[in-house]
């Protein structure tokens, strides 16, 4: 079975919002033996995309502290595995295309994440050594050309049809990440970032517009 409880408080103030969330689930497996997660509490700000002056650049910051739970329970034990993690990531974001058909957005940020314990990549376990992950990441999304035609069937269907075509494109780069398997995931991959990769993505949207008079 499970047992769980969740509080949220938030607000908004101008171009800043905030959130301080506690949240408790406790997994049973049997009459003794349980996990509980969570976050006791966690508190988020972030700042919504400003405009840089004149500049055509865009600023943007997310940020996150929490007690992250993770207390595994049997008959006889109980063990804490739980930490502190505080979490800051600003991005700057700019478009690169002017052209009507052609959507092109660059996206940089930077991403520092404070831990209060990490793994200790001799042994393996855990260690109450704090360990502190900084990467940067690039990303580049381009959408277009875009291709469309108009056709006058007239009939029952419609009057008129649109057929659009939209490619998509997307790269993006995350630098080396020094001490990246220091990370306790405890029990969850979300927090799991790989440095050093390029990834790229593509994709094809047809959308068919109708217009009945």
């Amino acid at each position: 079975g499970t047992s769980s409880a969740t509080g949220n408080i938030s607000g908004s103030w101008s171009f800043v919002n905030a959130s301080l969330t506690a949240a408790r689930t406790e997994n049973f497996f049997n009459a003794s033996d349980s996990i509980v997660t969570g976050s006791l509490p966690s508190l988020t700000a972030s700042v919504s995309s400003r405009k840089v002056g004149r500049l055509p650049v865009f600023f943007a910051l997310q940020s996150e502290a929490t007690r992250v739970l993770y207390v595994q329970k049997n008959a006889t034990t109980e063990i804490d595995d739980s930490l502190n993690k505080i979490d800051i990531t600003p991005t700057l974001r700019a478009p690169i295309s002017n052209l009507p058909f052609l959507t092109a957005t660059l996206n940089l940020s930077a991403r520092s994440t404070t831990y209060s314990a990490s793994k200790d990549l001799t042994t393996g376990r855990r260690v109450e050594e704090p360990y502190t992950r900084n990467y940067a990441e690039m990303k580049a999304d381009f959408t277009g050309p875009v291709f469309s035609r108009v056709y006058t069937p007239n009939n029952f269907l419609a009057d008129r049809l649109k057929h659009v075509i939209e490619p998509a494109f997307s790269v993006q780069r995350i630098t080396k990440i020094d001490g990246q398997d220091r990370v306790l995931l405890l029990g969850s991959s979300y927090d799991r970032v790989i440095g050093g990769v390029t990834r790229a993505t593509y994709g094809l949207t047809n959308r068919v517009l109708i217009r009945k008079a």
